[in-house]
């Protein structure tokens, strides 16, 4: 018997290890900078430009909201005495999350449409904040997993752009869902909210898009 607790307290923390690893590797923000650079390379005419609108999207959007992200969670578990303490500023403040949508979208977008950036990475980017800021306002009365909406948002952009080839992609999803619930981070139902709502807002913005004239 005792050996049979052991085996299982075992095979627990390998499966905590796994769906912690899956998580890192799927977060939202790694996958989505995977997906603008893949944009930008498709839509550039030579490689320096490429690179050129992938570095500068990266650091519009992704600078001005980690920053603050990192800075908000020192500054929280300062003010909480307690600089060691675990705390998702995302996850366990909604609020916090509204305004890293902000800074993520913005300056980002208005910066990178006045550059004459490719039509496609203007989507992507303006997808992912529009996802972001749809999670923080449901996030304020409810909880929706923002990896899962973010994830799905990126894939399915990745879809609308490129077709059929990178439908296996999708698979990504459940697996990340996956994760996170064994790693008791959501419940099943905060993860199928999360999917749905990066299911919903993708579309949506890329229409908008077209019916501006923008794409």
């Amino acid at each position: 018997m005792v050996t049979e607790r052991v085996h299982t307290l075992v095979n627990g923390k390998r499966t905590h290890q796994l769906a912690r690893l899956v998580s890192s590797l799927l977060h939202p923000w790694l996958v989505l900078a995977i997906i603008i650079g893949l944009t930008a390379y498709t839509a550039a005419s030579h490689n320096g430009e490429w690179v050129k609108w992938t570095l500068l999207a990266l650091l519009l959007a992704y600078l001005p909201s980690m920053a603050y992200a990192g800075i908000r969670t020192a500054l929280l578990r300062r003010a909480e005495g307690n600089g060691n303490a675990k705390l998702s500023l995302l996850r366990d403040r909604p609020k916090e999350l509204l305004v890293t949508a902000l800074l993520f979208g913005f300056p980002a977008v208005p910066i990178l449409y006045i550059l004459g950036a490719p039509q496609n990475i203007l989507i992507v980017v303006s997808t992912a904040a529009a996802t972001m800021l749809i999670v923080a306002l449901v996030n304020l009365k409810f909880r929706a997993s923002f990896h899962l909406a973010l994830l799905t948002c990126a894939l399915f952009s990745l879809w609308i752009l490129a077709g059929a080839v990178s439908l296996v992609t999708i698979l990504l999803v459940p697996l990340l869902g996956l994760s996170r619930y064994r790693l008791g981070e959501h419940t099943a139902n905060q993860l199928v909210i999360g999917f749905a709502l990066g299911l919903a807002v993708t579309p949506a913005v890329f229409y908008i898009f077209r019916i501006t004239g923008v794409a």
